[in-house]
């Protein structure tokens, strides 16, 4: 069995570390005189510029790479992530002392560098800061990352998506998060009701269904036996053996003018009364005869044993003395009551003797439920916190929009189209719920359902609003104050959602 690793909670950095290398307790003292800067105060720092303080950054290594410079030097480029929210990440080259030592630093490890040179080398762009630094010195292992994963999705080609994640929160990445979520929902285990009738009638059908089957291939073996049978016993009585004449043939052959077609004609004659069945009498056995036989045997073996005249046993006078006897002795009567009393009970409380595993084989198929229910649960819970999502955009030149995708006339005509990198923003209109999507700060569109253009911004998923109070509840139902006077907004709201 695994070993359990040791966990530990960083408060200072804010990471879930497992196997750590330095106690949270020393990390506290080395960060006494040190200010801790996030990822969302990098652009700060980094503007501010301040030498004369120190200053940490932390995060988890979600990947790294070797290159060689133009110089013909060799650095390695970390990519760090602090495993929050949009999964920013930082882009950090270690040279000279600090390749050398750190390039075989896993991926998923926790580190902390100490007062990072900012670089304006940042070929990606995607990243919030470019940072460098010379020195191993400068660099604190930590240890694992016990929430740094990879998403468990797949893309629409087939390959694995490579986006990181955190494990604590969901397995799966903003862009798969909608798909896996309504796979969950549709799954059978939340559609049980309708599932297990299905599955019922099925069962029943497919029973019927086998026993007919079963039930006519034992009608045709039997028809088969009795047809062979009936061709053994034609065969024996019609084909009767050839009785060839040794003597006949002799002088025939004698006398033939051809001894050699003649010769033929004898083997040909032989070989089919070799192949030919014999006749045979088949002596049927009746049953009345072999159990009247066998009585015989039995018989001859051990004499019958003569009856006593006097015995009453078995006979209607014979029960109802012994029935009286037994009325008449009331404590032995009890005691049987009792014993039989005690072998039903004792067989009612009879259980199996592999109880044990039934026990075991239930509680795994409710933690396979509650597991399922626990997905579901992470991925509503990472929806509910999604506000945007970065997604492609298509720009139009000649008809100056920018939408999701480009217009079919733009096709047609073959425009002039620019790819670009968007962001999607939920959206939801505050007089009747209606939902929309937009790459701008706020939608240029009013709302399709009621025409209002009062938007707000909301989560990718709906809120189930468990918690609505704004209805005021009565257990009484409508009440009466005074006389002939009823309060109409107050129910009992017992019907179902």
């Amino acid at each position: 069995m695994n070993k359990i690793q040791p966990t530990c909670a960083d408060t200072v950095f804010g990471l879930r570390i497992t196997s750590p290398l330095i106690s949270s307790l020393m990390i506290r003292e080395r960060m006494a005189s040190r200010k801790f800067v996030t990822f969302n105060d990098l652009q700060n720092q980094m503007l501010v510029n301040d030498k004369t303080s120190d200053w940490v950054v932390a995060g988890v290594i979600t990947s790294k790479e070797t290159k060689v410079s133009s110089k013909s030097n060799t650095y390695t480029i970390w990519k760090l992530s602090d495993l929050k929210g949009d999964m920013k990440t930082v882009c950090v080259l270690l040279f000279q002392d600090a390749h050398k030592e750190l390039w075989k630093t896993l991926q998923g490890s926790c580190v902390a560098i100490l007062n990072p040179t900012f670089s304006e080398n940042n070929a990606s762009g995607k990243d919030i800061a470019c940072l460098s630094i010379n020195s191993a010195k400068k660099v604190l292992l930590l240890g694992k990352s016990k929430d740094f994963g990879i998403c468990k999705a797949k893309k629409k080609n087939g390959d694995a998506c490579k986006n990181i994640v955190n494990l604590y929160e969901c397995d799966f990445c903003v862009f798969h998060m909608q798909k896996e979520y309504k796979k969950v929902s549709m799954s059978r285990d939340f559609q049980k009701q309708s599932v297990y009738k299905t599955h019922g009638r099925q069962f029943d059908n497919d029973v019927k269904r086998n026993a007919k089957f079963n039930s006519i291939k034992l009608k045709q073996k039997d028809r088969l036996i009795m047809d062979s049978l009936q061709h053994t016993n034609s065969s024996s009585i019609v084909h009767k053996p050839m009785q060839t004449n040794t003597a006949k043939s002799g002088v025939q052959d004698l006398g033939s003018k051809d001894p050699i077609a003649s010769k033929r004609e004898s083997l040909y004659s032989n070989r089919t009364s070799a192949t030919t069945f014999s006749e045979c009498k088949i002596s049927v056995v009746d049953s009345h005869s072999f159990a009247k036989q066998r009585a015989i045997d039995m018989l001859k073996k051990k004499p019958l044993e003569k009856v006593n005249p006097n015995s009453i046993r078995g006979t209607t006078g014979g029960k109802k003395r012994a029935l009286e006897a037994l009325n008449g002795n009331e404590e032995k009567r009890q005691k049987i009551d009792e014993t039989r009393k005690l072998h039903f009970t004792s067989i009612i409380e009879t259980t199996s003797g592999h109880s044990d595993l039934i026990d075991l084989r239930n509680k795994q198929e409710e933690d396979k439920y509650f597991n399922k229910l626990e997905k579901k649960e992470a991925l509503e819970e990472k929806m509910l916190k999604t506000y945007k999502l970065s997604c492609k955009a298509v720009v139009c030149k000649v008809c100056k929009y920018t939408a999701f995708s480009a217009a079919d006339r733009c096709k047609e005509e073959r425009h002039e189209l620019k790819i670009i990198e968007g962001v999607k923003r939920f959206f939801q209109c505050k007089d009747c719920g209606n939902r929309t999507t937009t790459l701008f700060k706020l939608p240029k569109f009013s709302c399709s359902n009621c025409s209002s253009s009062r938007w707000e911004r909301c989560s990718m998923l709906r809120d189930k609003n468990v918690n609505d109070f704004s209805k005021q509840l009565s257990l009484r139902g409508d009440e009466e104050k005074f006389l002939g006077s009823a309060s109409s907004k107050v129910n009992m709201n017992l019907l179902m959602p």
